[in-house]
């Protein structure tokens, strides 16, 4: 009884429980509403500056933050499409029906966003871009139950791996790893210097992708349905 009980208290189960006794708290779902709003409100005029090409900021370039910005701003194209990246997270942040994919575009731009305020030494700054990166990842944890599917937590039945079925993928990936560190060896100087552990550490990577992909296949092979949906592809 108790092994049966065990095998029930699984990650996905704990996160489901707790994800689902905090969206019944009204105090944290005008959380999620309050930080949807200030981070849009954040994003839209700094990501119009930049779509309408202004610069950001005037500091000047003799400092780290300055001289990165300014960089930052002759690159035009790019400029520009950061800045619409920054609008385009905002308002759907601020739409209920689009708020999830909002906060999953905005997720990557304000963590980077973060990083450089902290590498350029940006005064202060830094803290805010923290605050923005957390309030983030508060509502990419508020939903969970959405983005869940995405997560490594496993819960079908667990079923042996057929080894003989699916070596080839394993192996096919142990060459393809070492030819592609090879490869790799030869147009940059830097993976050359690795030598034979190089080779050695392509060759594990690519038989852990392997592996991986052939569970994967197993998996998809295993539902029910997969014969019937092979007949339809082939006929």
């Amino acid at each position: 009884m108790f092994s049966r009980l065990f095998r029930c208290m699984t990650i996905e189960n704990h996160l489901d429980s707790l994800h689902a006794k905090a969206r019944k708290i009204r105090l944290l779902q005008y959380f999620a509403v309050f930080n949807r709003i200030i981070l849009a409100v954040s994003f839209i005029p700094s990501g119009m500056t930049k779509l309408l090409g202004y610069r950001f900021t005037q500091l000047s370039t003799d400092y780290p933050a300055g001289y990165f910005f300014e960089s930052f701003y002759q690159t035009g194209g790019w400029y520009r499409f950061v800045g619409f990246c920054q609008v385009l997270a905002a308002m759907l942040l601020l739409a209920p029906r689009t708020a999830t994919l909002g906060a999953a575009v905005f997720f990557p731009i304000v963590l980077n966003i973060m990083l450089i305020t902290i590498s350029v030494d940006f005064q202060a700054t830094w803290m805010i871009t923290s605050l923005m990166f957390l309030a983030n990842l508060y509502l990419i944890c508020w939903d969970y139950d959405k983005f869940k599917l995405i997560l490594p937590f496993a819960s079908e039945e667990k079923k042996p791996f057929i080894w003989r079925k699916y070596a080839l993928f394993v192996l096919l990936g142990t060459v393809g790893g070492a030819l592609a560190f090879l490869f790799f060896a030869g147009v940059t100087f830097y993976f050359h210097r690795l030598g034979v552990w190089g080779v050695i550490g392509g060759a594990v990577a690519g038989a852990f992708v392997g592996l991986i992909n052939a569970r994967e296949l197993q998996k998809t092979e295993s539902k029910p349905g997969a014969d019937q949906i092979r007949h339809a592809l082939s006929s």
